[in-house]
């Protein structure tokens, strides 16, 4: 019993999240910020550097920016960056007529 207890607190202690950033505005694009609207919010995969961090959560989202965005390095079992914010996309690729 004591075993399995020391084994899970190992375990345990080798999953660490850190915050990164917090950012108003995240992009790897070159955009013109004005004239968007939220698609909703999504989350990266665990990437080994953050531009595929927000490439991957942009791309999830089908839009250019990144608003209210969060980077994260996690170690799991998996160590790398997680991106999470609302991707956004320019209001003129939704015709409202």
């Amino acid at each position: 019993m004591r075993l399995a207890f020391i084994l899970l607190i190992i375990t345990l202690s080798g999953c660490i999240n850190t915050r990164v950033g917090d950012f108003t505005v995240l992009s790897t694009k070159n955009v013109d910020t004005s004239n968007y609207i939220v698609v909703g919010r999504f989350e990266s995969e665990i990437k080994n550097d953050v531009k595929s961090a927000v490439d991957d959560c942009l791309e999830k989202g089908g839009g250019n920016i990144l608003i209210n965005a969060v980077v994260e390095y996690r170690e799991r079992f998996f160590s790398g960056y997680v991106v999470i914010g609302d991707v956004c996309i320019r209001k003129k690729a939704f015709p409202l007529d």
